[in-house]
C-alpha cells in the first residue's frame, strides 16, 4: 500500500513537472512564433505591396488585347508622362470600334498624375491616336474634366438612344440620339449619366439623366 502510494505520488509529480515544462515550452514557442509572425507580417506587407504592383502589370499584359500590348502604347510619352491606368472600374478597359473605321479601339480608365483627376483615354486601333475625356481634359458638352463620380461604364451598341436633358437634345426625332457606332455609357450609381461617342471629328458627351 505504501509502495503504491509512493508510486502514485511520483506519477503526480512527474505529470505536474511535465505539464509545467510543456506550458513553458508552449509559452516560448508562442513568443517566438509571435515574434516571427510579426516579422513575417511586416515582410508579407512589403511583399504584398510588391505583388500588387507586379499583379497590376501582369493583369494588364495578360488581359489587354495582343495588338495593344504589342504596340506598347502605354509607354508612349503622351500617356506614360501624364497619365496612369486606374483599375478602380470593372472592367478596367473596353474594346470596340468606337470611331467606325472597321478596326477595334481601346478605352482605358486613367488618372492624370499631377492633378489626380480621372477620366478615360480612347486609343484608335488603326492610327493609335489618343483621345482624352476627363482626367483634366474637358470634352465637347462634357460636365466636368474630373470624372471621379463615375462608378459604372459599359459599351453601348444602341443606334437609337434615349433623349438627353434639354440643353443636350439628340439629333433624332423627339430628341433621341442616333449613332452609327458603339459608344461608351458612363453612370454614377443610382444617379445617372450619359454617353461618350464619336461625332466624326472628336469625342463628345451626351447627358441623358441627372
Amino acid at each position: 500500500m505504501k509502495l503504491g502510494l509512493y508510486t502514485w505520488i511520483l506519477i503526480v509529480i512527474a505529470t505536474a513537472c511535465s505539464s509545467k515544462q510543456q506550458k513553458e515550452e508552449k509559452h516560448i514557442i508562442t513568443s517566438e512564433t509571435g515574434s516571427a509572425a510579426t516579422t513575417t507580417n511586416s515582410s508579407d506587407s512589403t511583399v504584398q505591396t510588391l505583388n500588387e504592383q507586379v499583379d497590376t502589370t501582369w493583369l494588364m499584359s495578360e488581359r489587354l488585347p495582343i495588338w495593344f500590348v504589342k504596340e506598347n502604347i502605354l509607354s508612349q510619352k503622351q500617356i506614360a508622362k501624364h497619365y496612369e491606368v486606374d483599375m478602380l472600374l470593372n472592367p478596367f478597359y473596353l474594346e470596340e470600334d468606337f470611331n467606325g473605321d472597321g478596326v477595334m479601339d481601346i478605352a482605358l480608365h486613367i488618372r492624370h498624375v499631377k492633378s489626380n483627376k480621372v477620366g478615360f483615354a480612347i486609343i484608335h486601333g488603326n492610327s493609335f491616336d489618343i483621345h482624352i475625356a476627363g482626367a483634366g481634359t474637358m470634352i465637347k458638352n462634357g460636365l466636368s474634366d474630373h470624372m471621379n463620380y463615375i462608378s459604372i461604364w459599359r459599351i453601348n451598341r444602341k443606334t437609337e438612344n434615349e433623349p438627353g436633358v434639354e440643353e443636350n437634345t439628340g439629333n433624332g426625332k423627339d430628341g433621341i440620339l442616333l449613332l452609327n457606332n458603339p459608344s461608351i455609357e458612363i453612370e454614377a450609381s443610382e444617379i445617372g449619366g450619359g454617353l461618350i461617342y464619336w461625332n466624326g471629328k472628336e469625342y463628345a458627351y451626351f447627358h441623358q439623366t441627372c
